[in-house]
């Protein structure tokens, strides 16, 4: 449970090695299903990393690490890290090969 003004922090952690090429974002999704860039808590979501040809296990990246905004709706909020092949469309969350997502609430 998160509070505006609290620091949210979220990190992405792997224990198997991911062996194909892969375009990753991170993207924080609001209660009201709105999406927003997980470094930059702005409308617009950049990749985190681009055509990587991979990772060998264990890995870890630093996802999130903000402070929750005085404006910040509250409800259940979501953290997304989804990997797309770079060749691929990346039009929505159902594209990814692969994701990794957790809940939070801010109150």
């Amino acid at each position: 449970l998160y509070f505006p003004g609290a620091r949210c922090t979220a990190t992405f952690r792997r224990a198997q090695s991911v062996e194909r090429p892969f375009t990753a974002y991170a993207a924080v999704i609001l209660p009201d299903g709105s999406m927003r860039d997980a470094r930059t808590l702005e409308p617009a979501l950049e990749p985190v990393a681009e055509n990587v040809p991979g990772f060998a296990a264990p890995f870890e990246a630093l996802l999130l690490d903000a402070v929750v905004p005085e404006s910040a709706p509250a409800g259940n909020w979501e953290i997304v890290a989804a990997f797309f092949d770079p060749a691929g469309p990346v039009a929505g969350r159902g594209d990814a090969f692969m994701e990794a997502a957790a809940e939070f609430a801010v109150e």
